[in-house]
């Protein structure tokens, strides 16, 4: 099995909860290191360093040398480079065989016994006038790692519209996918204290373009201080840097970084995409094909569309006589839709299909955590394809939205098991088990034992922690559970409908008789109604709310008396049999058996 995939820290050990996480250098032995990366720079490498080495000399109050790091040139830089060495002794020459500005970099850094190690791009586009404030925070010890920013508001930057455009979409990227927090990361012009930069670097993998994100994104994500001055940048009119390739490859390398922390890699966050298409064409296309699907449902939520007393309660007409034989969330959900939409049997079978789409979001989620990416595609795709739950999540009975809710609280569940932050992922579970409960009653609660005791028996905390994270949690799950249920048992009957499926008007009744052991021996179902036809009342607003001139239905004349008839097979109310054969063995009969041996 492997390992969970939740963010983890590379283990750098930053100061946490202390905002000086380095001490101040000390003004009187501080050393600098200014490193340029060159290859094949001939035309302009004996004018930049003229330029930085009088601006160093003439501002500069701290020992500092300049280095040049020739990255294999063959147009003669490194001989005007070697000559700059001989005309100051404050400039030295680093060649290395193998080409990379990362590497360069890198190698460099990684030999260098200076306090401050700070690099700049050899055109000098970032003003000069910048760096004194830039490297000013790690001498006090207030950052660790500081670079220069043209996308600051302070920042006065001139370059051409399509290379601006670029870098502010890929820096938009990055803080949207990597979650960071500075403003730009390329830009030329970085600093670095060398006790962070030796914890760092041996962890940054790129050796080119990339490198510089590389380094913000694990610093910050190892809880460093970065440090970002806005500064004056003149794009380099003769810049050889291939923005569109550098991008790309960027892109491979915050997929890999992403990947290092266990978050999803873009390679795998558009499988997860696909996946999503796919299931969402699978569930959404030609969804009207069943009508107005459940008829009995269906009529409550035309009532739930125009009565909002009938929301509530999930009444089986608007003139709320009775109630159908489940708990309104199911109701609820496609009144809300009618309401948004107009009623009808697309905006009613909609936020099913939508259920249907996060449960197999939810199912890749989990099996992710757990066994990888490429596992949870599978499970997810297996889900979408199960013939019930296609038929389900394009159908209107409840159990669309049972299966969501349930599924949501298996992963909390697995959140709060993993140990972050447990007492919210349990009450989230809870809340879930809730829902699940008020969509179809006691089946709701079916994980509620097995994730008691598995949490009790295995979770990591102590074994009073465990009990007060599930204390928390309990409270959770018996408000989100009971609410309804207590409404109505508080409610005079006079102001709400009868309890559908009951004899005594008991919402009591409903939970442990029709819809609890009723379901497993048979002998809750159609039990009683309320005085009046209720059942020939509700055909009436099954028959309304299939025609395309259906009105709100008004109980008439004709509607009072009779009673309940016997329901159909899996159908609406009454009926013994719930789809067949009554005992605890009946979801292996001939008509859940097959649903059964496809999921095994």
């Amino acid at each position: 099995m492997k390992a969970i995939t939740i963010t983890q820290s590379l283990g750098l050990a930053a100061a946490t909860g202390d905002s000086q996480q380095f001490r101040p250098l000390n003004p009187q032995t501080l050393t600098i290191d200014i490193v340029l990366p060159v290859l094949n720079e001939a035309h302009t490498i004996e004018a930049s360093i003229s330029k930085l080495h009088k601006y160093l000399t003439d501002n500069l109050p701290y020992r500092w040398q300049i280095i040049i790091a020739d990255n294999g040139s063959s147009d003669g830089t490194d001989q005007i480079a070697q000559q700059l060495t001989k005309r100051w002794s404050r400039v030295r020459l680093v060649r290395l065989n193998e080409r990379g500005r990362g590497l360069a970099l890198k190698t460099v850094w990684q030999k260098s016994k200076a306090d401050i190690l700070a690099y700049m791009d050899i055109d000098l586009s970032t003003s000069l006038d910048s760096f004194m404030p830039m490297i000013s925070p790690l001498i006090t010890g207030d950052a660790g790692l500081a670079t220069g920013s043209r996308l600051m508001k302070e920042s006065r930057t001139r370059r051409g519209f399509r290379r601006d455009i670029i870098s502010r979409c890929y820096n938009r990227i990055i803080r949207t996918t990597m979650k960071t927090n500075f403003v730009d990361a390329q830009c030329g012009f970085k600093a670095i204290r060398r006790n962070l930069a030796q914890k760092l670097l041996p962890h940054i993998k790129n050796k080119a373009w990339f490198f510089d994100t590389e380094l913000l994104v694990k610093a910050e994500y190892e809880g460093y201080k970065i440090h970002e001055e806005p500064v004056e940048w003149i794009e380099d009119a003769d810049s050889r840097v291939r923005i569109i390739e550098t991008a790309a490859d960027d892109i491979k390398g915050l997929s890999r970084v992403r990947k290092e922390y266990g978050k999803s890699s873009f390679g795998e966050m558009t499988a997860f995409g696909g996946l999503l298409l796919f299931t969402s064409i699978f569930y959404l296309w030609n969804l009207t094909i069943n009508g107005m699907a459940n008829s009995y449902y269906a009529a409550a939520a035309q009532a739930a569309s125009t009565s909002w007393l009938a929301w509530l309660f999930g009444s089986l007409d608007a003139a709320n006589f009775v109630s159908v034989d489940k708990p309104p969330i199911s109701m609820m959900i496609m009144g809300l839709f009618g309401r948004l939409f107009g009623f009808s049997s697309w905006s009613m079978l909609l936020p099913h299909a939508l259920a249907g789409i996060a449960t197999v979001a939810l199912v890749y989620l989990v099996v992710r955590r757990w066994y990888g990416a490429r596992a949870g595609l599978i499970a997810g795709v297996v889900m979408a394809l199960t013939p019930a739950a296609a038929l389900m999540f394009r159908f209107n009975n409840p159990d669309s939205f049972l299966t969501l809710f349930l599924t949501a609280s298996a992963y909390s569940f697995l959140r709060a098991f993993e140990g972050s932050r447990p007492v919210l992922w349990l009450s989230l579970a809870g809340l879930f088990t809730g829902f699940a409960f008020n969509t179809k009653m006691l089946q709701g609660l079916l994980l509620l034992p097995i994730m008691t005791i598995i949490y009790i028996s295995f979770a990591r905390p102590k074994f009073t922690t465990r009990m007060w994270h599930l204390g928390v949690a309990g409270i959770v799950t018996i408000v989100s559970t009971f609410w309804w249920s207590i409404l109505v048992w508080l409610t005079p009957a006079v102001s709400r409908p009868w309890v559908g499926s009951t004899s005594d008007n008991s919402i009591w009744s409903l939970i442990f008789g029709y819809n609890g052991f009723g379901r497993l021996l048979g002998n809750g179902g159609g039990l009683g109604s309320r005085p009046g036809g209720m059942m020939q009342m509700g055909a009436q607003a099954a028959s309304q709310t299939a025609s395309p001139t259906a009105q709100p239905m008004t109980p008439s004349i004709g509607m009072m008396g009779g009673s309940f008839g016997a329901g159909g097979r899996g159908g609406g109310p009454g009926g013994v049999g719930f789809g067949g054969e009554t005992g605890v063995l009946r979801i292996f009969n001939e008509s859940f058996g097959p649903n059964i041996a496809w999921l095994i």
